[in-house]
């Protein structure tokens, strides 16, 4: 028997920040190669290495995953007073069998936020998407049969 679940009214947050005031929070950006699709427990592994260095994990975002492509994972941590243990965590996480690079992103934009900004292009099954705010689109609708009269 297969359990069917309602979707909630509960909102979700979509999007490559985080805003933690007063926290110095860093986003790692790794890059796995195609193999690690398929290989059990690399995250597994991506996780305790950074419990080693008593930092917790606040944030995960990984690109949709597709056969023979490497896999892009970023995760956000909290080093507020630990900063000094960045560069050994990254040492640590290089090492994991099928990891092929990691990228720090440390350079919030202001006091406790920081963005991933490794993309520039956003897509949904390899077409290109946007995403507006409710404001934005509302207005262009608006903007839309102001032009054209009410027939959108």
């Amino acid at each position: 028997v297969i359990e069917v679940r309602v979707m909630t009214e509960e909102p979700y947050e979509i999007g490559r920040f985080l805003y933690l005031p007063n926290r110095l929070v860093v986003c790692l950006h790794l890059t796995a190669k195609p193999e690690a699709l398929f290989d059990i427990g690399i995250l597994a592994e991506v996780f305790n290495a950074i419990s080693l260095f008593n930092v917790p994990i606040l944030f995960v975002k990984m690109s949709m995953p597709r056969i023979g492509a490497k896999s892009h994972i970023s995760i956000f941590i909290d080093v507020t007073d630990k900063s000094e243990v960045v560069k050994s965590l990254i040492d640590k996480i290089k090492i994991i069998r099928f990891i092929e690079n990691v990228k720090l992103i440390i350079e919030p934009i202001l006091k406790g936020i920081t963005i991933d900004n490794t993309y520039s292009i956003l897509t949904m099954m390899n077409d290109r998407v946007a995403i507006f705010r409710k404001n934005a689109y509302e207005a262009f609708i608006k903007a839309l049969r102001e032009k054209n009269g009410k027939r959108l």
